[in-house]
């Protein structure tokens, strides 16, 4: 049988403990050195394994941060782009609105201008009545058809296709909006 003896090992876990196990053994000074070499080792181990956690905590809890900031980012960069094609697509409502309001103060001042003054002439013209029915009723037909002119043209103004696309585009920016809005307002 083996009667050898097997070295015994003990973990320390007290400075006590090392100093006694280290003056109650009879080994030389270079155990006595590594002893104490690995406890202080594994104590300063110990603390960078602890510094190591907490700087891993710190580093996820800034990289959340950062997404959310680069979330926030994009939102407010896409609230930034829709705010300016909404203003885009207000000056091309605005710009539309005043072609219009043109071209219809053109056709009611062209109206005035032609009717005003075959009315004043007719008044004091010399003509036979007959001869002034027809110049009042030529008269009054241009105008009529210059108002008619003007009730289609305003009619598909308020509901053609150009005002219809524009305000299309800009009941999809609105809602773009809200929803990018919502995002916002939920970090």
């Amino acid at each position: 049988m083996n009667t050898t003896k097997k070295p015994e090992y003990s973990l320390f876990i007290k400075q006590s403990d090392i100093d006694n196990v280290i003056q109650s053994s009879n080994d030389d000074k270079s155990t006595t050195y590594i002893i104490l070499q690995n406890n202080e080792l594994h104590s300063k181990y110990n603390a960078i394994s602890r510094e190591l956690a907490e700087l891993t905590t710190q580093k996820d809890e800034l990289e959340e941060y950062n997404d959310k900031l680069e979330r926030g980012k994009s939102h407010i960069q896409g609230i930034t782009k829709n705010q300016y094609m909404i203003s885009q697509e207000k000056s091309k409502e605005i710009s539309f609105h005043k072609d219009c309001n043109q071209y219809m103060f053109n056709n009611y001042l062209l109206q005035y201008l032609i009717h005003i003054p075959y009315n004043f002439l007719l008044m004091f013209s010399v003509f036979s009545i007959k001869f002034k029915i027809a110049i009042f009723i030529l008269t009054y037909s241009i105008c009529l058809n210059q108002m008619y002119d003007v009730y289609k043209y305003r009619k598909e103004s308020l509901t053609g296709n150009k005002i219809s696309e524009i305000k299309d585009e800009l009941k999809i920016l609105d809602k773009s909006n809200d929803y990018l809005y919502e995002l916002i307002d939920n970090f």
